[in-house]
C-alpha cells in the first residue's frame, strides 16, 4: 500500500470523503468531480491504485462530518495574492487562529482545517488571497506533490469570527459585489446572491452538459460585470472554481469563461 493510499483510507475512515485529482491543474480525475468523493475503502484503493499519477483531495461534502460532529472548512491562504498580509490583518483586529492541522501548498501558503458547527460555504477572494472550501468544495493534501503538513494534530474549531466573516450578510472589500456595485445598477445583496446561487447550481452539474452551464452561467454573471454591478476579476474566480468541482480541465473552464464574457459585452455593445 502507497503513502496516498494510506493516508486517502485514513481521512476517510475520519469521515472525510476522497476523491483524486490531477497534478497540474487540480481538476477531479473521475468523471463526475466533486460527486465521486467517497469514504469507501474499497473504492478508494481501486483508484489509488489504478489513476495516473494522482494527487489527493478531501472534500467537504454534505452530510459528511468530522468525528467530533462539526463539518469541515478549510481556509486557504495564498501569499502570492497578498493572502499573507489580509490574515495579518484579520488577526490583530480580531485574535488569532487557534492552534489546528495545517498543510502547506505548492505556491508558499497553507490550508487551515478547522471544524464547524453547520456546513460552512465556499467563499471565494472574501479578503485579498483568502479563500475558503466548505460545503460542496476540497482542497488537495499531503502526500500530493507540492503539499506539505506544517501542522499536525486535531481539527479544531474555527473561531467565531472567522465564522462571522463568511455569513452571506458580510460583504468583505473584494467580493464580487462590493466597490464596483456602488455605481451598478443591481442592488448589493441581489448581486451576491446570484453569484452564490449560478456558482452553487454550476458545481452541482454532473456530465453530461457541465461546460454548457459553466457558458450560461458566465453569461448570467457577466451582465452585472458589464454594468458595473461586480467586480470581473471575482466573478471569473468564482466561477473557475465551482467549474473545476464538476471535473471540467483549467484550460477548458477559462475558454468558455471568457466565450461567456465575450458574448455578454458584444450584446451590450
Amino acid at each position: 500500500m502507497t503513502d496516498l493510499e494510506r493516508d486517502a483510507i485514513g481521512w476517510a475512515r475520519a469521515g472525510i470523503p476522497i476523491l483524486f485529482v490531477t497534478t497540474v491543474t487540480k481538476a477531479p480525475l473521475t468523471a463526475n468531480g466533486l460527486h465521486d468523493a467517497t469514504t469507501e475503502e474499497k473504492l478508494i484503493g481501486l483508484r489509488a491504485r489504478n489513476l495516473k499519477d494522482p494527487n489527493l483531495g478531501i472534500a467537504a461534502a454534505m452530510g459528511h462530518r468530522l468525528r467530533s460532529g462539526r463539518h469541515l472548512m478549510a481556509l486557504d491562504v495564498d501569499p502570492p495574492a497578498d493572502g499573507d498580509n489580509s490574515l495579518a490583518e484579520l488577526e490583530a483586529e480580531f485574535g488569532a487562529l487557534p492552534p489546528t492541522r495545517t498543510h502547506r501548498t505548492p505556491r508558499g501558503g497553507w490550508h487551515y482545517l478547522f471544524g464547524t458547527t453547520e456546513p460552512a460555504r465556499c467563499a471565494v477572494g472574501f479578503r485579498p488571497g483568502l479563500d475558503t472550501r466548505g460545503a460542496g468544495g476540497y482542497i488537495v493534501i499531503p502526500p500530493s506533490r507540492g503539499y506539505s503538513v506544517e501542522a499536525t494534530g486535531p481539527i479544531t474549531d474555527a473561531p467565531g469570527w472567522l465564522v462571522d466573516l463568511l455569513r452571506p450578510t458580510s460583504r468583505p472589500e473584494n467580493h464580487p459585489t462590493s466597490r464596483d456595485a456602488r455605481v451598478g445598477p443591481h442592488p448589493v445583496r441581489y448581486v451576491q446572491r446570484a453569484v452564490e446561487m449560478e456558482c452553487d447550481e454550476l458545481a452541482a452539474t454532473k456530465k453530461p452538459g457541465r461546460n454548457n452551464r459553466l457558458y450560461l452561467a458566465g453569461i448570467a454573471l457577466a451582465r452585472f460585470v458589464v454594468d458595473g454591478s461586480a467586480d470581473e476579476r471575482a466573478v471569473r474566480r468564482a466561477l473557475t472554481v465551482a467549474a473545476l468541482h464538476t471535473g471540467l480541465h483549467e484550460r477548458e473552464v477559462e475558454k468558455t469563461i471568457e466565450s461567456a464574457f465575450r458574448w455578454r459585452r458584444e450584446k451590450a455593445a
